[in-house]
């Protein structure tokens, strides 16, 4: 019993979540060494799994940076239109033992968020 420790932990909703991340790839700023890749592969490969889940966006988050659901995505859209998919690879690769997995994820990364964006224009 001596050696015991309490903690609390927070934890956040899928919606706060996705949100969030949604909030992390506009506002990111990120910049990996001298490279010159300013984007964060990982913030775009979460994205991707929390829309192909069909994870809703928060409403109350959405107050908290002032954009509607539609705004957001409009801003999403245009950002991930100029993501380059070797950057997103540069970023990635270490974190998966299957280069070729990765590779390919990164190849058709736009195709992915157009087919799962439509879930979001019809909500």
């Amino acid at each position: 019993m001596k050696d015991q420790i309490s903690i609390i932990l927070k934890h956040y909703s899928l919606p706060v979540m996705m949100t969030g991340k949604i909030d992390a790839c506009l506002n990111r700023v990120f910049k990996k060494g001298s490279t010159g890749i300013k984007v964060k592969g990982r913030d775009y490969y979460d994205l991707i799994w929390y829309m192909q889940n069909k994870v809703s966006l928060d409403e109350e988050y959405l107050k908290k940076i002032k954009l509607s659901q539609k705004e957001i995505f409009v801003a999403l859209d245009e950002q991930v239109a100029q993501v380059d998919s070797k950057d997103l690879l540069f970023d990635l690769q270490p974190f998966f033992a299957s280069k070729t997995y990765i590779h390919d994820w990164c190849k058709n990364f736009h195709s992915f968020y157009d087919r799962y964006r439509e879930f979001y224009r019809k909500n």
